[in-house]
């Protein structure tokens, strides 16, 4: 490669195929998790032979892809397998990383859907589970989804989980919390880049108002009671309490403009500080306070010619315009609300096979996107990204804006007004894995019946 590095992809299962669990030893679950163990084992055992250096390699991932990384830094089964880590926009502190229920709620839900019986033993159900075909199972993939078309995907119990609260004959993949990971420092000491896009959230308000027009207002009518909770914790709606209800009405008022706003770029605040700023900001506190090597935190602030709200939301016949447009060499539409969005980046650090789009089109593009390269391709052979980017520490809330004209350090205080908010919230609902309060954890029997629940609704 142009910057003398080796650039290694893994593939890991989702969905259920990866983090279908029933809560005991019979199907833990993390099945995602322990593919990446075996993946980086194999890589460190075998990358010499391919002209790389075991000693040298560095884990990098976006969104999910950062969440992982991290919780490889917090389990033992991967130590030392890695020396740096960088974490695009995806803090495991976040509310995306979160899921209510005891994970054998959502198997057994599951289970009901593809025809295997809830209510028989963990043995017999994986039997069940095990004769099925993977379409079978992926079919149903998206059995929990909310009915109004909002927000799709959710709420998504494929998540990554703290198998150590209930394993008792095998070794877990995470043997606490990673919140209480992190507070107690127990976690890799590695160098690491973290950072978020300062319009994280426009990509999903793109999305969702090209789907559901009236998105907007189904979503401030049914704010304090079912989406605010939603949307800042991850909260499913019949796990909604109070506080949940309070913390959602005061987030309105202070990020929102009451409800009265239809403006995309404030909208983004319904994912925005709650999925990346606060998390992402309280998870670089916590790496720095717990290790020696350093900690960069930065945010990117370019908004490139492609971006990832444009891709969801414009219609087909916008998009194959401009996917003539790009075999001209002609960017038509581009970055319709001028934001730094979600995966933006990702843009202008790789060629996407499947994207027909001009993707590094403008002398700014072309800038940004070899400045993104040398300092990612830098840390990974060195570990150390720039000469004056200055490590993020409690008493050096300083951050790296890397924008479209300049790379420069920059005063972490712009994002006091979220991580303050954030910090109150906190105190009463730490942003731990799990919602342990759920009657879930302590009936574990429980289940929806999905089929005899969609038809009392219909009715």
């Amino acid at each position: 490669m142009d910057h003398e590095v080796i650039l290694v992809t893994v593939n890991y299962r989702l969905g259920p195929l990866g983090f279908f669990s029933l809560g005991d030893d019979v199907l833990p679950g993390n099945q995602g998790m322990w593919d990446m163990v075996l993946a980086m084992k194999f890589i460190h055992k075998r990358i010499a032979q391919f002209g790389g250096n075991p000693e040298k390699i560095t884990m990098f991932g976006e969104s999910a892809g950062s969440m992982v990384v991290q919780l490889l830094m917090m389990t033992d089964h991967a130590s030392g397998l890695f020396r740096a880590a960088i974490l695009q926009s995806g803090p495991i502190l976040s509310a995306f990383a979160h899921s209510d229920k005891n994970p054998a709620f959502y198997a057994k839900t599951f289970s009901a859907a593809v025809g295997c019986d809830p209510e028989s033993n963990s043995s017999n159900l994986l039997s069940c589970l095990q004769n099925l075909s993977a379409e079978e199972i992926v079919s149903q993939v998206r059995v929990f989804d909310h009915e109004d078309n909002v927000m799709l995907n959710a709420p998504n119990p494929w998540k990554p989980i703290f198998d150590g609260h209930f394993l008792s004959t095998q070794l877990p993949f995470l043997s606490s919390d990673p919140l209480d990971i992190l507070e107690g420092g127990n976690f890799s000491d590695i160098p690491v880049i973290i950072g978020e896009n300062k319009d994280e959230g426009l990509y999903a308000i793109a999305d969702i108002i090209s789907r559901t027009p009236n998105a907007v207002d189904i979503v401030f009518d049914n704010w304090a009671h079912h989406k605010g909770p939603s949307y800042m914790f991850g909260r499913e709606e019949d796990e909604i309490d109070d506080n949940d209800i309070h913390f959602a009405e005061d987030f309105l008022n202070a990020f929102l403009e009451e409800g009265n706003t239809r403006d995309p770029h404030i909208l983004q605040n319904w994912f925005g500080p709650s999925v990346w700023t606060a998390a992402t900001v309280r998870t670089s506190e916590l790496l720095s306070d717990g290790k020696e090597s350093p900690t960069f935190l930065y945010q990117y602030t370019h908004p490139g010619s492609l971006s990832l709200s444009d891709l969801l939301s414009y219609p087909l016949w916008k998009l194959f315009i401009k996917l003539l447009g790009s075999k001209i060499n002609i960017d038509l539409f581009p970055n319709s609300l001028n934001g730094a969005t979600h995966f933006d980046e990702i843009f202008l650090l790789f060629k996407g096979r499947n994207i027909p789009f001009l993707q590094r089109h403008t002398p700014s593009d072309i800038q940004v996107s070899t400045t993104l390269l040398k300092i990612w391709t830098d840390f990974a052979k060195t570990a150390n990204p720039l000469s004056n980017w200055e490590p993020y520490s409690r008493h050096n809330r300083r951050h790296l804006e890397i924008g479209t004209h300049s790379v420069t350090m920059k005063s972490s205080d712009i994002f006091d007004p979220v991580v303050q908010f954030w910090s109150k919230i906190w105190e009463k609902n730490p942003p731990r894995m799990h919602l342990w309060r759920s009657q879930t954890w302590t009936n574990c029997s429980l289940f929806l019946d999905k089929q005899k629940h969609d038809t009392q609704n219909e009715l």
